[in-house]
């Protein structure tokens, strides 16, 4: 499935600049700066300027450790059932806690053994942040993975983690 927003922002946060496009009042993607595509080359017209300020405002709150806002946005997701089902696990997962891909996969699938696939899921996580899956870590303790741990993702992930206060020391 082709995504074709008909609209985009770019909002400079704590991490970077983050891309956030959608159709109409809602959003469909929020891009992290370590995937940067086309990043700053807007070719795609911005948000009304109400639109663009609730957004700067969610993402505000969301990076000074109020998420209610970006969790409520209007938002519409794409994906398997599957892919489904493990987001909506893993936007339960609360603030400053983490979460393991075999905890996941016991929660949507009641056996451990869709660790890996949790992990694909998460890959393919369209919103992060909204659908925190840098919350997700390795059963061993390690970050695991993060967007494909695309050049730089890992950081993110870790910076991330710390600003909600879990400290990592691996």
């Amino acid at each position: 499935m082709i995504f074709e927003p008909e609209w985009e922002i770019v909002i400079t946060t704590k991490i970077g600049a983050i891309k956030i496009s959608g159709k109409k009042h809602y959003i469909e993607r929020i891009q992290l700066p370590c995937f940067k595509s086309d990043y700053l080359k807007n070719k795609i017209p911005p948000p009304s300027k109400e639109l663009k300020n609730k957004l700067k405002k969610a993402l505000f709150d969301w990076f000074n450790g109020y998420e209610e806002e970006l969790r409520d946005f209007p938002h519409k997701i794409s994906g398997t059932k599957f892919q489904q089902m493990v987001w909506m696990e893993v936007k339960k997962i609360p603030r400053g806690t983490t979460s393991t891909y075999k905890e996941i996969s016991i929660k949507v699938t009641g056996s451990p053994k869709s660790a890996r696939a949790v992990g694909g899921a998460l890959k393919a996580n369209p919103l992060p942040l909204l659908i925190p899956c840098h919350r997700v870590i390795s059963a061993s303790g390690t970050l695991g993975g993060f967007g494909g741990s695309k050049k730089g993702a890992l950081e993110i992930k870790k910076e991330l983690l710390r600003m909600e206060g879990i400290k990592w020391e691996r």
